[in-house]
């Protein structure tokens, strides 16, 4: 199998080539999610990176399992500071689309930025 980045330029995670209506950016950023799940009726945590993104989708690797038609949340930590010294993190509410090869694709529905607290100094 290639690399997560071949599946980023080539479209490999659909099985076609790529459809999208919107490019995506290759983006790593830590990123912690969070599901219901109907069988233990309560919400579970994870923890993974973005692979990348775009305006309508995002694809992450995870430690969770996900189904497709699952709502998801996912707390993304931005990589660019507000006003050059306040972290931001994106939240993203959204629905798993596809998952293959330990990836997760997921279609953004509604998205949010919200502050973080002040970034630390170097």
């Amino acid at each position: 199998m290639g690399s997560t980045a071949d599946y980023v330029s080539t479209g490999v995670l659909s099985g076609t080539s790529d459809r999208r209506i919107s490019n995506r950016y290759p983006l790593e950023c830590p990123v912690i999610t969070r599901h219901y799940t109907k069988q233990s009726l309560q919400w579970e945590s994870g923890r993974g990176t973005t692979v990348n993104m775009s305006s309508r989708g995002l694809l992450l690797k995870t430690d969770q399992s996900f189904k497709p038609g699952q709502r998801v949340e996912a707390s993304i930590a931005w990589p660019i500071l507000l006003n050059q010294r306040c972290s931001l993190k994106m939240n993203v509410f959204g629905r798993v689309v596809r998952v293959k090869d330990g990836l997760t694709a997921i279609e953004i529905l509604k998205y949010q930025f919200k502050t973080a607290g002040l970034a630390a100094r170097a």
